[in-house]
């Protein structure tokens, strides 16, 4: 059970930080348009930039922390080779003859 939960986390920790720099993203599309219709001022810019950047940058951190805490409890078995097992022989069959 605690395996689901944690797997369910890092998933969602992984979700929320996409959510979060896609939302980054286009606060700073948002600024960039005024910028271009030259609607704000400078000090405007900034801080979209600014919490542009600072959402980006939270979601990548979020993303990282759902893969690290995903790769720390997912534990794959590998695999090995049966040894009991022969591999099938191929017979050559006769040619029909003309």
């Amino acid at each position: 059970m605690a395996f689901i939960l944690t797997t369910t986390l890092s998933r969602r920790l992984i979700e929320l930080g996409l959510l979060v720099g896609g939302l980054g993203a286009l606060v700073l599309a948002w600024g960039a348009l005024g910028l271009i219709q030259q609607r704000f001022d400078r000090n405007q810019e900034r801080v979209r930039t600014l919490v542009g950047a600072l959402l980006i940058g939270l979601g990548f951190l979020l993303q990282l922390l759902g893969l690290l805490s995903q790769s720390t409890t997912k534990a794959t078995p590998t695999p090995t080779p049966s040894t009991s097992v022969s591999a099938p022989t191929v017979t050559p069959s006769a040619s029909a003859s003309p």
